[in-house]
């Protein structure tokens, strides 16, 4: 895992990357989740739906309080780039 996602470092490889991260969270694999979402935002810090990501796996850690910065991150990224807010 650890080639694939140092072979991504440019935001070609965004998309795929936050798709594989969902599969690993489809497959219960949350702490790998976590780091493709990890390497998302490190590739490019603007794109809210990576904070989203990798905020429902914080939830799903437990980690309230880090899940609630990512989805505000995410909802003022978002609201920067279209008309979109989260409930």
């Amino acid at each position: 895992m650890k080639k694939r996602l140092q072979k991504h470092t440019s935001l070609n490889g965004l998309l795929e990357i936050n798709a594989d991260g969902v599969q690993k969270a489809d497959l219960g694999k949350y702490q790998e989740a976590l780091q493709y979402f990890n390497k998302a935002i490190e590739i490019d810090p603007s794109n809210f739906i990576s904070y989203f990501n990798r905020a429902s796996i914080k939830m799903h850690f437990g980690d309230i309080e880090g899940a609630k910065i990512d989805f505000h991150k995410s909802e003022n990224l978002a609201s920067e780039k279209v008309n979109y807010s989260l409930v």
